[in-house]
């Protein structure tokens, strides 16, 4: 990070970093909505037996006060998706445009820290896309721009990296 008089509050605890093609932006402090989501569900089959599908949810990250030559990156990177999008946009089943785009699409790590920039947990999102861009509102009292971005992504793997359990000791 290049960035050394940051104030990190509650909200903006998290690091981002997108990767597509050649094109990586990152990693910047964000705001995030929640936590990436995984809904879990049980599905029977015809022959009785039940398996679990996961789906993944969709979370929003909002770029803060980004300057200029990283929102240029950020919009590349923005564009690049876009452009995969209308190539795989042909067929019109959406099993067929998952199978199209099987490692086409982009890389996310999403990277909780705490107050003093220890890192706590990581997300490797993998298969990432941006579903919504909102740019934001120009702000004519200051030159900060608010970028929000909703973000899918089809698998991922969640490491904790500073968990400490509290093992208290029985007294007898």
């Amino acid at each position: 990070m290049d960035n050394t008089n940051v104030l990190i509050s509650r909200k903006s605890r998290w690091l981002f970093e997108v990767t597509y093609k050649d094109v990586t932006t990152g990693p910047h402090f964000v705001k995030v909505t929640s936590r990436p989501q995984i809904e879990i569900s049980e599905t029977k089959q015809h022959d009785g037996t039940t398996t679990l599908t996961s789906k993944c949810q969709s979370f929003t990250t909002t770029y803060v006060g980004m300057i200029p030559a990283d929102q240029e990156i950020l919009c590349k990177l923005i564009g690049g998706f876009y452009k995969l999008g209308n190539e795989l946009l042909e067929p019109k089943n959406f099993n067929e445009i998952m199978e199209k785009s099987a490692g086409k699409l982009g890389k996310g790590v999403l990277t909780l820290c705490n107050g003093a920039c220890t890192e706590l947990e990581q997300w490797e999102l993998n298969d990432l896309w941006p579903s919504s861009v909102n740019l934001g509102d120009p702000c004519y009292s200051s030159d900060e721009t608010n970028i929000e971005i909703a973000w899918r992504f089809l698998s991922y793997k969640y490491t904790p990296l500073a968990i400490r359990f509290n093992n208290p000791q029985s007294s007898q």
